[in-house]
């Protein structure tokens, strides 16, 4: 068996979207996750089927305490310690990437620092000030940097020129989330006749009802529509939910929109093999997962320019990218998908990345 370095990978928590990436680095690595939390603050992931799915070994290390979204852990010099790695990667920009790279130029530790980060153009455009000055403390002592996009990369490298730029984007093996016609042609089934989704254009969001995915400006370009012929699914929960109710029935819309609630798995694979076209409307996000997944299971997607998935869209090809604060444009956009989405929609595979290649960039010798 040839030798593998040792690696440690750090991440906030395990999310169903990072389960294909982690599996797939057990063939460059001896790979142990470090997970900093349980859970995802803000979603409650079925943790137990999540691990399962798991074909590494992992440690949830949460000593410490949070600070809203941010993880402080102690004990990282003991942890790598004790596992003695070659190569750490470590996750954003935070305390413990800060502690990992400090560590890294200690003369009884020897491991190669690689910085990982999920941002976008426009997050690097409108950077605050500690964010800044954290990510250059820890960019001085990492030897390279894995990014989602190559703008950010081309960016990184013109900041950053000593660092390895590698880019992988936030993808998921289509092999793990394609079904079989007749896993999901029954769940299919079962939406239609519970929602009453017949006879209709079925376009799809999947995410967290929150102001950054830009729903209330999504649901003032529906009523501009001016028509009946649509349903909106609105498959999530999240803070947004009250108001989101309460506008739809201000704006007289409410009969065209459909609050399903959170789904994980196959049932939310079925969704968007029954949707039209998905939606990612959001006016901050870091990458957007649900992009992914919508064009692995043949569903065309209608994407802000603001998310770092953009990067999956061809206009035309598998959906279009727009901007949400050009409400011409994105009336324009919305049109046109609703009109042009069966002609892109179907049961092949719309992403135009490799998987194996992009996780391929990870490995670093």
């Amino acid at each position: 068996m040839p030798y593998k370095k040792k690696a440690l990978l750090f991440l906030p928590y395990l999310a169903p979207y990072r389960i294909d990436v982690l599996n797939e680095l057990m063939n460059f690595y001896d790979l142990t996750v470090i997970f900093l939390s349980d859970n995802a603050p803000e979603q409650n992931f079925n943790q137990e089927i999540l691990r399962k799915k798991l074909n590494i070994d992992f440690e949830i290390f949460d000593r410490g305490f949070n600070i809203g979204v941010r993880s402080i852990r102690f004990g990282v010099f003991n942890l790598i310690n004790k596992h003695k790695p070659n190569i750490i990667f470590s996750n954003e920009y935070g305390t413990t990437s800060l502690l990992i790279g400090f560590y890294s130029k200690l003369p009884f530790f020897n491991f190669t620092h690689i910085a990982t980060t999920s941002d976008n153009i426009e997050m690097l455009k409108n950077v605050k000030w500690f964010r800044r000055l954290f990510r250059s403390l820890v960019l001085s002592t990492a030897r390279g940097i894995v990014v989602y996009t190559r703008e950010v990369g081309y960016w990184y490298n013109a900041k950053f020129p000593k660092l390895i730029i590698r880019i992988c984007p936030n993808i998921q093996n289509p092999l793990s989330l394609s079904l079989s016609e007749r896993e999901y042609s029954t769940l299919i089934k079962s939406f239609v006749e519970n929602y009453n989704l017949t006879k209709k254009k079925n376009i799809l969001f999947v995410g967290r009802l929150h102001t950054s995915k830009g729903l209330d400006i999504l649901l003032e370009m529906l009523k501009a529509i001016n028509s009946n012929d649509f349903n909106l699914i609105l498959v999530g929960e999240g803070p947004e939910y009250n108001n989101l109710k309460e506008l739809s029935i201000k704006m007289g819309i409410q009969d065209l929109i459909i609050f399903t609630g959170r789904y994980e798995g196959v049932k939310l694979m079925s969704w968007y093999k029954l949707a039209d076209f998905l939606i990612l409307p959001s006016i901050f996000e870091p990458f957007g997962a649900v992009v992914n997944e919508a064009l692995i299971n043949g569903c065309p997607v209608l994407c802000s320019k603001y998310c770092g998935a953009k990067i999956y869209i061809k206009d035309g090809e598998n959906g279009f990218v727009f901007d949400p604060y050009n409400k011409e444009e994105y009336l324009n956009s919305l049109t046109n998908i609703l009109y042009k989405s069966n002609g892109i929609k179907g049961n092949k595979n719309l992403m135009n990345y490799s998987f194996k290649d992009s996780v391929s960039q990870y490995h670093f010798n």
